[in-house]
């Protein structure tokens, strides 16, 4: 029986010791080809996908392709430093090789709770900004307080 939750995807030829055992409340998946993660992909609705830049078939067109299959599913690399070459859109957060699993349990936990509020709160995107609103929305929400809604003319305040 696969367990209820969200997908991550790790895509690398070995597993680092911040994933092994998986993750609670997730479900950890590797893919150690480009078509094993294409078809991953295609199976569930991933949450968050983490790229080995040291995959030998780890490539920026690959990681765009993916983007455009699931524009709302956080990116993150396994690398050594910040130096790649993808836009900054599309990455939302590099994880160093010798990451802690402790570390590894909380950043997951961090983007699935922030996942989580947003798919309440109906909002689509990965931005800061938007990230940002929807813990702020989440802090009102469960309050009968009348909140005031600033921002400058076309910034969505009428969403929510």
């Amino acid at each position: 029986m696969k367990p209820v939750g969200p997908t991550i995807i790790l895509f690398a030829q070995k597993e680092y010791p911040f994933a092994k055992g998986g993750v609670p409340s997730a479900r950890l998946m590797l893919a150690a080809e480009p078509a094993e993660l294409m078809e991953a992909v295609k199976q569930d609705r991933v949450a968050i996908i983490i790229l080995d830049t040291a995959h030998p078939k780890f490539n920026d067109q690959l990681v765009m392709r993916m983007y455009r299959r699931t524009p709302n599913s956080e990116f993150w690399l396994v690398a050594e430093d910040d130096d790649h070459t993808l836009p900054e859109y599309v990455v939302d957060a590099v994880l160093p090789h010798g990451l802690d699993r402790r570390e590894f349990e909380k950043k997951v936990a961090a983007c699935l709770r922030i996942k989580g509020l947003m798919e309440e709160c109906h909002l689509v995107g990965k931005s800061v900004q938007l990230k940002r609103t929807a813990e702020m929305i989440a802090q009102v929400a469960p309050t009968d307080i009348s909140t005031l809604i600033i921002g400058p003319s076309g910034s969505g305040k009428e969403l929510v």
